[in-house]
């Protein structure tokens, strides 16, 4: 297997970024050249379209010009198809001509279609022909509906899905290093509760696609790998019914990418993976989002005027160097950054340049740590793995939670931040151990600033923060690499017995000049 280094995952839809489709070939071209020449990344992943809808010209799927648009979002993706564009074949040349490795990466079911399946152009005909025979039938959450997902406990269903992916197989084979199955949009293959039931189902057609690639390798004299993005634990994958023991045992894969749904995860069970995948041969990649939950930057000196800022979700480098300074630390061997857009601005440079030096364990850049916020519409119990915050904190009864810290640097700050649904509590006793070990116990509102800035955040899952509580760590030697507990607890001094709740939990290492 060749060295897959720092591996990018592209949203396809920024390839349709040009006035007319040609100005779109050249921008594509143009911004795969930046990222070759100013990132560090190694492997280009580009997503070849929307399950049923795709790229390219398909004689299984369907292109973007087979029925009218009529939400008028995807005329220049129709543009594309009907001047017989493959618009995967030029991000692949374009890749390769810059010395990347390059992978078609297919979302195995995504749900893009489901918010008005039977007028968008992202529904395929296969779904429209079938649609009362093959789909889950109930979805698994109730903040989006899945129910409409194809159901890959139906043959005609793994029939139709292989077939596509040999065609991309085939298609590509002459500039791709292998193919990606993209597992993670979305893995609601089966009806809720039935995944362990049909796993045997599942695991045979990924054997299937292993012994078509590769026959297709041997006759091109080449090596092609298949990647496989998916839940980001060993229980999430077995709820979805993905028996990923097998599949790393019986070299399926050679790649397994576990990551969390839309948004990024700072400690998720990567070791989990690890402990198969040493005697397999597989090597387990982190993948890692551009956004989290609603928040407002980590400063040393925090000010209202900070707070009174809109919210943002935009992970900043700093966060994204902490989330893979924990995944090296937890054995991953390399990281994959997902759903990034074109063209390579500033951010973007700045985002591959936390995630390179984190990686390396050069520079002298910041780290946010990062207690996992839930995602916005995964509930426990599916495909997301346990999550300890939000929780409620009832004066006089302490709770504690982990975070991890894949490394503690020798930065100008250290300090822990709490994010609460209140605001600033006056005439309340705030108590903190770290490890054991007594870390704060004094007023609340020492070191609290109130947010009253607009947080656009889901309250289905996290309510939005009221307050910050921002205090510095003098005494680093509290701190552990690995598994850090935090034990937090509150006390009003009039006696009554008040709530809050816990948002939020960041640990950062920060210096001036970052600032």
């Amino acid at each position: 297997m060749p060295d897959f280094g720092l591996m990018f995952n592209c949203d396809g839809n920024a390839a349709f970024r040009g006035d007319t489709p040609s100005e779109s070939v050249t921008l594509i071209k143009e911004w795969i050249s930046e990222l070759a020449n100013k990132t560090a990344t190694k492997t280009f992943m580009f997503c070849t379209g929307v399950s049923d809808v795709v790229y390219y010209p398909s004689r299984v799927a369907n292109s973007f010009n087979w029925k009218d648009d009529e939400s008028n979002r995807y005329n220049k993706h129709i543009e594309a198809a009907d001047k017989g564009i493959d618009m995967v074949r030029v991000a692949g040349e374009a890749a390769k001509s810059n010395g990347l490795l390059f992978f078609p990466s297919h979302r195995m079911n995504d749900n893009h279609f489901l918010r008005n399946p039977y007028t968008s152009v992202l529904t395929g005909e296969f779904w429209l022909k079938h649609r009362d025979s093959i789909t889950i039938g109930t979805s698994p959450v109730h903040i989006s509906n899945f129910s409409g997902l194809p159901d890959y406990s139906k043959t005609i269903v793994r029939e139709y899905r292989l077939a596509i992916v040999k065609e991309m197989i085939v298609r590509y084979s002459d500039i791709s290093d292998g193919i990606e199955l993209d597992f993670s949009r979305i893995p609601f293959l089966f009806p809720p509760g039935t995944g362990p039931q049909y796993a045997g189902l599942l695991t045979e057609f990924v054997s299937e696609i292993r012994h078509f690639t590769d026959s297709i390798a041997t006759s091109k004299g080449k090596i092609l790998s298949i990647t496989c993005r998916i839940p980001p634990s060993m229980e999430t994958c077995r709820w979805a019914g993905i028996e990923i023991e097998k599949w790393m045992n019986h070299h399926l894969v050679d790649v397994i990418i576990p990551s969390q749904m839309m948004t990024v995860a700072f400690d998720m069970p990567i070791d989990e993976f690890k402990g198969i995948a040493e005697g397999s041969g597989c090597r387990v990649y982190a993948g890692l989002y551009t956004r989290t939950q609603y928040t407002w930057p980590l400063l040393i000196s925090p000010t209202e005027k900070i707070y009174s800022e809109e919210a943002n979700r935009r992970i900043s480098p700093a966060q994204a160097g902490a989330a893979v300074v924990n995944y090296k630390h937890k054995g991953a061997d390399g990281i994959q950054m997902f759903n990034l857009f074109f063209p390579v601005r500033q951010y973007e440079i700045d985002y591959f340049d936390a995630v390179e030096k984190a990686w390396a364990g050069t520079g002298n850049n910041d780290f946010i740590y990062q207690v996992t916020p839930p995602n916005w519409f995964c509930r426990e119990g599916t495909i997301l793995y346990p999550k300890q915050i939000p929780v409620n904190i009832r004066f006089g009864q302490p709770v504690n939670l982990k975070l991890y810290i894949g490394k503690i640097f020798d930065s100008e700050y250290v300090g822990l931040r709490l994010g609460f649904t209140s605001h600033s509590l006056e005439g309340t006793r705030l108590i903190i151990n770290i490890n054991g070990k007594d870390f704060y116990n004094g007023p609340f509102d020492k070191f609290a600033l109130n947010i009253q800035g607009n947080n656009p955040v889901n309250q289905y899952i996290t309510p939005p923060t009221g307050c910050y509580v921002q205090i510095p760590i003098v005494d680093r030697s509290i701190l552990n690499e690995g598994i850090n507990t935090i034990q937090i607890s509150m006390h009003n001094y009039d006696g009554f017995n008040y709530s809050t709740i816990l948002t939020e939990i960041q640990l950062g290492f920060l210096n001036e000049a970052y600032l």
